[in-house]
């Protein structure tokens, strides 16, 4: 007996019997220590997504025309197309969208208007300014909630005014302004005007010429030069005003002539500063090839200087030659150097120098590009009165000049520091002989 209990203790310890529910044992099964409990009859909310509705092209059409046609006034119509987004494929056919909304069909080949229009478009409204203008706010409330259209968009503008030529005279009025108010709102960038001057058929006939002066037009109402110069240029634009020319009319001369009989004088200016920086630009590089040389030809530096009279005033002619003499960019030297190298470089160049400061008016302009280039580059802030000095002792300026600039032209980038350090010169002309050479040593 006491044998047999000790056998079935050890059976038990080598096999346990199961606690979960098997087909011999009663017991309720136990929850992993893991699990969560749950509520009985409870159900997971999933969230309600917004079922896109499948169309091909047409369809997309005729089911934007259908909703245009009852949206109400311009804010239902933005707020009918910023919920149809939800539901229809806009990243897709983004460009029917936008053909809808500005000629009120898609564009077929060659710039046709197919079939099945809307008059809720801007071909369809009235020619005005301020009409056009309430109108181009939905197509910004509807890139506002759908951000990705406005590269998309862009794309689609280029090829639409690609076919202006295929526009009558007043639809090709109503976009010039709508687009001009794309521009403005930075809805689109200065790139899309680009198909006007690559396609040559709408710059030889002069649809490019008209158009774009009837953008301008209707832009620089809304914004300043400075806001069309900004624009133009991040559209690599800027210097690109003379390809919207016929080639017989791409002169500077033309250019200045076209845009100030069209109003347009902002732009022209603008335009007589982006012909200058081209001279600029240029003599700065015939200069910098002259200077490159081991020992540079005085001579040559001289008639390229001269010839550039042709293009630009001596004023730009003596600061250009400033930048080739003095290259702030190429200095990683200590100050005492710099300011050795800059006064043995006056020494030699001054004579070339003078030669392009013969009016106070181009000695003036000098003098406060001067200070500021010895403001932007700080390694100069205290070498600008010794330079001041050089210059004057070499007839590059007059004292006139320097007393105009101390008193009244100078500029607001250093000038306490700058002022400080010329005012003993500036004592020294008032009150010295100017035949006393003796005072002149005890200046610098």
């Amino acid at each position: 007996y006491i044998l047999q209990k000790k056998l079935t203790v050890l059976l038990v310890t080598m096999h346990p019997p199961s606690t979960g529910t098997g087909a011999t044992g009663g017991g309720s099964q136990t929850q992993p220590k893991d699990s969560k409990p749950t509520l009985a009859g409870s159900n997971k909310k999933v969230r309600k997504r917004l079922e896109v509705v499948k169309l091909d092209r047409n369809g997309f059409k005729d089911s934007i025309i259908q909703g245009l046609s009852t949206a109400g006034d311009n804010s239902g119509l933005a707020q009918y197309l910023i919920d149809t987004g939800g539901k229809l494929n806009y990243r897709t056919y983004n460009d029917v969208l936008l053909d809808i909304l500005i000629v009120g069909g898609v564009l077929g080949q060659g710039g046709t208007i197919q079939q099945g229009t809307t008059e809720r478009c801007v071909f369809a409204l009235i020619d005005d300014f301020n009409i056009i203008k309430d109108f181009s706010n939905v197509f910004v409330q509807i890139v506002r909630r759908y951000k990705y259209l406005e590269k998309l968009w862009e794309d689609e503008m280029k090829k639409i005014l690609k076919f202006i030529h295929r526009f009558d005279e007043g639809q090709r009025s109503k976009l010039s302004k709508i687009t001009a108010l794309f521009l403005s709102n930075q809805l689109m960038s200065g790139s899309i005007l680009n198909n006007l001057y690559t396609t040559d058929i709408l710059v030889k006939e002069g649809h490019s010429l008209t158009f774009i002066t009837k953008v301008f037009q209707s832009w620089l109402r809304e914004k300043d030069i400075q806001h069309v110069s900004m624009v133009l240029r991040r559209g690599q634009l800027d210097d690109k005003l003379d390809r919207f020319f016929p080639a017989s009319k791409c002169t500077p001369e033309e250019l200045q002539k076209h845009f100030l009989e069209n109003d347009l004088q902002a732009l022209a200016d603008f335009q007589r500063i982006q012909v200058t920086n081209i001279h600029k630009k240029d003599l700065k590089a015939k200069l910098d090839e002259i200077m490159s040389q081991d020992t540079p030809n005085f001579e040559e530096l001289e008639e390229v200087s001269r010839e550039a009279q042709n293009n630009l005033v001596d004023s730009d002619i003596c600061w250009t030659l400033w930048r080739s003499i003095i290259p702030a960019s190429g200095l990683k030297w200590k100050e005492e150097q710099i300011a050795e190298y800059v006064l043995t470089q006056l020494e030699i160049y001054a004579g070339i120098l003078q030669k392009f400061t013969q009016t106070g008016k181009s000695q003036l302009i000098f003098l406060i590009k001067l200070q500021d280039f010895c403001y932007d580059n700080i390694e100069f802030m205290n070498l600008f009165h010794k330079i001041i000095l050089l210059l004057y002792m070499n007839d590059v300026i007059v004292e006139e000049a320097v007393l105009k600039w101390f008193y009244e032209v100078h500029i607001d980038k250093g000038k306490s520091i700058f002022l400080e350090n010329m005012k003993r010169m500036v004592d020294w002309l008032e009150t010295a002989d100017e035949d006393s050479a003796s005072d002149t040593e005890n200046v610098d």
